[in-house]
């Protein structure tokens, strides 16, 4: 998940994932790093804040050592990529869910590192949202949910965009 604080001093990247080492069934780790605003606008390369989050880092707090030379962006294998720029970028702003997407995090990586900084400073989105969720009183800007999640949307106010029904373009 990436999204600012609300008092937008900060912008927030979290990771959550399974924990497989706990006692119990269910239990997540999340981590979560808080980058100062003026540095996630002007100066931040998501991939390298993204590989912070895949470090094991629970016992020290990790420090970003900037590279001159930045990791190239993935690549992006994904069906839906049109419509979602249309609706982001063309139509009217309104929140997005897209349904059964492949390569979401890649998706995020290129689309934050694509916008403007003063869109960049107050998108919000999620890689796996199983229902809506909310910033501050309003809907995350992008949002990606699994195909079985579709029910939990009935009251989305915003655009739906079903990936699963795609046919692969070359």
């Amino acid at each position: 998940s990436c999204y600012p604080l609300p008092s937008e001093d900060y912008y927030v990247i979290s990771r959550t994932r399974q924990d497989v080492d706990a006692p119990r069934a269910g239990c997540v780790i999340t981590q979560t790093l808080l980058i100062p605003m003026k540095y996630w606008v002007n100066e931040a390369h998501l991939p390298e804040l993204i590989e912070l989050l895949d470090c094991n880092t629970a016992d020290e707090t990790p420090i970003l050592i900037t590279k001159r030379n930045h990791s190239l962006l993935p690549n992006i294998k994904n069906k839906t990529l049109s419509e979602l720029l249309e609706a982001l970028f063309l139509e009217k702003r309104v929140p997005i869910v897209v349904f059964g997407a492949d390569d979401t995090e890649a998706l995020i990586v290129r689309l934050i590192t694509a916008l403007w900084p003063a869109m960049r400073k107050k998108f919000s989105t999620c890689t796996l949202s199983l229902a809506p969720r909310m910033l501050s009183g309003r809907p995350f800007d992008l949002l990606f949910a699994p195909k079985v999640a579709r029910a939990r949307f009935s009251e989305w106010p915003g655009r739906r965009i079903d990936a699963s029904d795609k046919e692969t373009q070359a």
